[in-house]
């Protein structure tokens, strides 16, 4: 189970954090491990912030194209993780930010 992190001036969101918690539930109900995919650029910062949560695993997928969200650019870089790891259910925080 995957939760896409949202992130706004190097600041995890609120929704990312709900997203977080509703995960590591559900998470606990069937077993399985939480991991958070950070989207963006020097993104080392955010990933220490998390690494106090519930979280199992973070996956940062670092490029400057990254550094302004695009849906075209963030679902090119999700597909090959995505095919890859084949996460059963994905969280994605529901903002205006993307």
């Amino acid at each position: 189970m995957w939760v896409i992190a949202e992130h706004k001036a190097n600041i995890i969101t609120d929704g990312t954090l709900e997203a977080i918690s509703a995960g590591k539930f559900i998470s606990n109900q069937f077993n399985e491990e939480l991991s958070v995919v950070i989207l963006g650029n020097e993104l080392s910062a955010l990933s220490q912030s998390l690494s106090n949560t519930t979280v199992d695993n973070i996956y940062l997928l670092e490029n400057p194209l990254l550094m302004q969200y695009t849906s075209d650019a963030y679902i090119s870089c999700l597909i090959p993780l995505i095919k890859q790891q084949q996460p059963s259910l994905i969280l994605i925080p529901s903002t205006c930010l993307g």
